[in-house]
């Protein structure tokens, strides 16, 4: 089994089925990345900066434009999302060292022309009005402008 499908795999043990599937096209993704998101996958994590639930919940990217990335983050600590074409969940905490996030949820649905990098994301800061999220790794692997 190649890495993706083991990924995928353990991806759906975490999705349990609860979110149902989005429509999207059959074809290999090009990695382009929407306006209103930056992705940077070789950047690195500046110093953490403390985060309030004050400054993080709300809605960083566009949920209304059909194929771009976007969060939701609740005052309850939960999170929702999509990467332009799967559905995410999960929750978020804040401190000392920034943003956490619990492991995503996410359906499966193979989109053309869309960039998964959001359901890597682990950790984040807010810098300004933008969402810095960053992998593993600590990473930068991209940004979300607020909205909300």
């Amino acid at each position: 089994m190649g890495r993706r499908a083991v990924t995928l795999a353990l991806v759906s043990v975490f999705a349990l089925g609860a979110l149902s599937a989005c429509a999207g096209d059959d074809g290999e993704g090009s990695g382009d990345a929407t306006a209103a998101v930056t992705t940077s996958p070789t950047g690195t994590s500046p110093s953490p900066a403390p985060a309030s639930a004050s400054d993080v919940a709300g809605t960083w990217g566009s949920s209304t434009t059909v194929g771009e990335a976007y969060l939701t983050l609740g005052d309850d600590g939960s999170a929702s999302g999509s990467d332009g074409c799967n559905q995410l969940s999960g929750s978020w905490t804040a401190g000392d060292d920034g943003i956490s996030f619990s492991p995503w949820a996410q359906t499966q649905m193979y989109c053309a022309d869309v960039d998964d990098w959001l359901g890597r994301s682990t950790s984040a800061q807010v810098q300004d009005d933008q969402l810095v999220l960053f992998d593993e790794n600590g990473t930068q692997i991209g940004t979300l402008q607020r909205t909300s």
